[in-house]
């Protein structure tokens, strides 16, 4: 029995040891170091508690004798190796003289009375930095919380942000200094050994950000007072983990409000019939927590639609669809600028290297960014995927139909898309085919990783120079933008040069920085210019709850600011303030950027059996046609549309 319960004990330990490569395999696939994967510490005490019961079993079964009297002794025995409560001579005190085995049985036990204590201890100093953080966040409890899902290159760059935000303007300098004051609070920290892990703690804890090891959604908040306001960011690299914690937090948070006291004035009639007003104290409901889904999924959009949210304000954050949405916003500008004179108009001609996620973003803003009177379109799409086209073929059936691709159409909108599926980027197939593009002015590379877009935008950069040189009918030098995430890289290749001072003349978007900061996801300019927007045509709870709504309103924005930076006549103007001309040329250039934002979100024209409204479940709309067809009631909200003081279509 000696034999046998030594050799199972050090098999039992070694199966719990294999566990090991099992839970590496778990957090490396799913990129995360979330508590649904097995973790090496409670294997390990697993491992221990069993391996030491089983040791403890021929000692207590000389003993006390019987199988099930034993056993219970022994799990005790194994409770006691935790906490040293247990002589190593109790263990091989009834060892048998002529047991063969003595040696390794001397060693096991020395081991397990070695290894318990210390897994005591680990799991204590755990415990302690559990209640410390716990501690450090009761006596911050006043101050503004910014609670982060996980510990990040992300939510680190957004917690700077928040710790380090300034402003010029003077009205914001009490908001600036709230943030700076305020608690940042990152959950699901564990601390590991790797490079990574090292380095993002040490840059939380300069913030002088509390990292607390349990998971957002099991944090307990009790003690914060409700007039504190509390933010959440859902900004783990898991989307789906983001939406299911998210919801939970919904349902836990969706009644925290604060009641502020306010005095109101009412008029009330007395007996006599005559009237005077009195003043009363009424509770106003100031809702005062956020969150922040990091998550694009159609899950996601459905899901944060229908919930019911209560007081929270919800927001969802498209990351690909905001970076291309706030450049186009702020430096949309040069697309035009850089437009060629052909005949009667100018051309804008696009190159979009890479199909992805951000390059579709790309593709599918500027056939709408780019509808101004005076401006025709023209974008090539590249990408190795030889399938692409088909999935913009599906995805945007409207948009690519030969009967309205590259075909005029007065009072409609116009683009010329041509794509290019199966071109690998790295052969000579791609260069030939940008030699016969004519006139290139723009170029966006999205491939993936920051190394790849660079040196691909480095490339592109020689070609077109080669390109003007040869061709003729390239008379400029196209701008190039390309996304690179590492703010470091950005700021270095900034206005980068070679070595006879020549600028490289590209343009890098997307660094974390720029990304995650205050100005962008709280803060953001366009997003409350957009909300304006939203304003003058619907309510701020469906801008908040409906994806539609929001990215509609959002599109909006961005074009307003285009029109006015393309001096178009009357853009500036409300519609009671314009000629007739000037409401004519911008309710044709409003519908056109209409038509054009409607296809790129894959609808086309049409209308239900059922009506107008549940066309929309098709992704059909009747207003998809040219200007002079509309009715008069279309055309009168293209002009409110247009100036910004009117609903859109519905």
């Amino acid at each position: 029995m000696w034999t046998t319960c030594l050799v199972l004990s050090i098999a039992i330990f070694c199966v719990f040891l294999l566990f090991f490569p099992v839970s590496a395999g778990i957090k490396f696939l799913t990129k995360s170091e979330k508590r649904f994967a097995l973790r090496p510490s409670h294997l390990l005490t697993a491992g221990t508690f069993c391996a030491s019961a089983i040791l403890m079993f021929p000692s207590n079964h000389v003993l006390y004798g019987g199988g099930a009297k034993a056993a219970l002794i022994s799990l005790q025995n194994a409770a006691r190796f935790f906490v040293l409560d247990f002589d190593y001579s109790d263990i091989v005190g009834q060892l048998p003289a002529d047991f063969s085995a003595d040696k390794l049985f001397y060693l096991w036990s020395a081991i397990m009375l070695v290894l318990a204590p210390v897994l005591t201890v680990v799991f204590a100093l755990l415990f302690f930095k559990k209640a410390w953080a716990s501690m450090r966040l009761f006596f911050r409890r006043g101050r503004s919380i910014y609670i982060f899902s996980e510990l990040n290159e992300k939510s680190l760059a957004l917690a700077d942000s928040i710790r380090h935000h300034k402003t010029d303007d003077e009205n914001d300098r009490k908001i600036a200094k709230k943030y700076r004051k305020s608690t940042l609070l990152f959950t699901d920290v564990l601390r590991h050994e790797d490079e990574r892990s090292v380095e993002l703690l040490a840059k939380a804890e300069a913030l002088g950000a509390i990292c607390h090891p349990a998971d957002i959604a099991s944090l307990k908040l009790w003690f914060v007072s409700k007039k504190v306001d509390i933010t959440f960011f859902f900004i783990g690299e898991d989307a789906n983990e983001n939406l299911t914690q998210a919801t939970t937090i919904i349902s836990q948070y969706k009644d925290r409000v604060y009641h502020k006291n306010q005095h109101v004035t009412e008029t009330v009639t007395l007996e006599n019939g005559q009237t005077e007003q009195r003043t009363k104290k009424v509770k106003i409901p100031v809702p005062n927590t956020r969150a922040y889904v990091f998550d694009y999924s159609t899950e996601s959009d459905l899901l944060l639609s229908n919930i019911d949210k209560g007081y929270m304000h919800v927001f969802r954050v498209n990351e690909m669809q905001s970076l291309i949405y706030r450049t186009l916003y702020e430096e949309g500008g040069k697309l035009f600028e850089g437009a060629v004179q052909i005949g009667e108009k100018k051309r804008i001609t696009a190159v979009i290297v890479g199909a992805g996620l951000q390059g579709t973003e790309m593709f599918k803003a500027l056939v709408w960014f780019c509808q101004m009177d005076g401006y025709e379109l023209c974008i090539h799409v590249f990408d190795k995927n030889k399938d692409f086209a088909k999935r913009y073929t599906l995805d945007f059936p409207e948009l690519l139909d030969e009967r309205l691709n590259g075909k005029h159409r007065e009072g409609d909108a116009y683009y010329d898309i041509h794509l290019h599926p199966g071109i690998d980027i790295q052969g000579s197939e791609f260069s030939d085919e940008i030699y016969k593009i004519p006139e290139i002015t723009f170029a966006f590379v999205a491939l993936g990783t920051d190394k790849v877009n660079v040196e691909t935008a480095y490339e592109l950069r020689i070609m077109f120079e080669r390109k003007q040189a040869k061709d003729k009918e390239q008379t400029i030098s196209p701008t190039i933008q390309t996304v690179v995430y590492n703010s470091d890289i950005c700021i270095a290749l900034k206005d980068a040069k070679n070595y006879k001072s020549r600028p490289y003349g590209i343009s890098f978007i997307g660094d974390l920085k720029s990304s995650f900061s205050v100005d962008v996801i709280i803060d953001s300019e366009l997003e409350e210019r957009a909300l304006e927007v939203q304003m003058r045509y619907g309510s701020e709870e469906d801008f908040w709850k409906y994806e539609y709504c929001y990215m509609s309103s959002m599109a909006s924005a961005v074009h307003a600011r285009a029109r006015l930076f393309c001096q178009i006549p009357g853009a500036d103007l409300p519609e009671a303030d314009r000629t007739p001309a000037q409401t004519e040329i911008n309710s044709v250039i409003e519908h056109c950027r209409w038509d054009a934002y409607m296809r790129t979100e894959g609808y086309i024209s049409g209308i239900s059996k059922d009506g107008k409204d549940a066309a929309t479940l098709g992704k059909m709309h009747p207003s998809l046609r040219i200007f002079e067809d509309l009715s008069d009631d279309d055309k009168r909200k293209d002009a409110r549309v247009s100036s910004g003081k009117g609903p859109k279509k519905e």
